[in-house]
């Protein structure tokens, strides 16, 4: 098994909330589930568009190599304590829900769903020193001497199938490949006036596709920048008002999908087929 890195994603409670979902995922049949914020769907090979877990607030999603689906229910507690909630939950293709993460005081600090094709997990360790360095053991802690870098704003992370882990730093993807090393890939500028003091919160939704591409949903601007490996830069594709880019995914033959949300907080997912074709769910 090649050697993986460790991250744990940890987001402050105003991110958590305030932010569309991202999660889009898609099954060895083809099968596409995605999040709107309140419940689970999916879309079969027919196009069909069916809900497969309810009343869940989950902002991503995970789909292992036997198509299992794993996500959250986040969720604020109210009272005094002002307390935040959580569980984890599978959902098996024979359509059986479980959870595998008991109801938890808090937000998900011990469980993933960014991983790779061996089942590691990624996320992001806040050190004592305000900074956020890469980590490579969840039990010793032991610090991946080449990626002992500060990073102060980690917000999204992808890992390709490949074994490549992608994330965005403020408003830059940076890759971390499967020896450690680390480099700044691309500086992702979200054009938009109104988020140039913000604008890494609205970069989001990363994918890649076989050849190492990475596509990154950039929800202001209402576009999807593809960055290639050598860190160029382009527009791969647009939405329209009021619509704008969460989430994204390459489809194994060619098709692109975005999961997009609309300034009136609601969701739809949207097809580009590689002809050009465009079908809106």
């Amino acid at each position: 098994m090649k050697t993986a890195f460790l991250i744990l994603l940890m987001i402050a409670s105003i991110w958590a909330v305030a932010h569309p979902g991202i999660g889009i995922v898609m099954d060895s049949k083809g099968n596409v589930y995605y999040t709107d914020l309140t419940q689970v769907l999916k879309i079969d090979l027919r196009g069909n568009k069916s809900v497969v877990v309810k009343n869940v607030h989950t902002h991503e999603l995970y789909i292992d190599s036997n198509d299992n689906v794993f996500g959250e229910h986040l969720w604020y507690g109210g009272g005094k304590t002002d307390d935040w909630w959580h569980y984890v939950w599978r959902l098996t293709p024979n359509g059986s829900l479980e959870k595998i993460v008991p109801p938890t005081k808090g937000f998900r600090s011990q469980h993933s769903f960014v991983k790779d094709v061996h089942d590691n997990s990624y996320w992001v360790d806040d050190t004592k020193h305000g900074c956020l360095r890469l980590r490579k053991n969840p039990h010793n802690q032991s610090v991946v001497k080449p990626v002992d870098s500060c990073f102060n704003k980690i917000h999204w992370l992808h890992v390709s199938r490949a074994g490549n882990l992608y994330f965005t730093n403020g408003n830059h993807l940076v890759r971390v490949d499967q020896t450690g090393h680390v480099k700044p890939l691309a500086k992702v500028v979200n054009t938009h006036a109104t988020a140039q003091k913000n604008n890494d919160q609205y970069i989001s939704g990363l994918s890649t596709d076989a050849a190492e591409n990475v596509y990154v949903a950039d929800y202001t601007a209402r576009v999807v920048r593809k960055v290639d490996r050598y860190g160029n830069v382009s527009v791969f594709q647009t939405t329209r008002t009021p619509w704008s880019p969460a989430g994204t995914l390459m489809g194994r033959n060619g098709d692109f999908w975005l999961l997009e949300c609309s300034s009136t907080n609601e969701v739809r997912v949207e097809k580009i087929s590689k002809d050009g074709t465009r079908t809106i769910y």
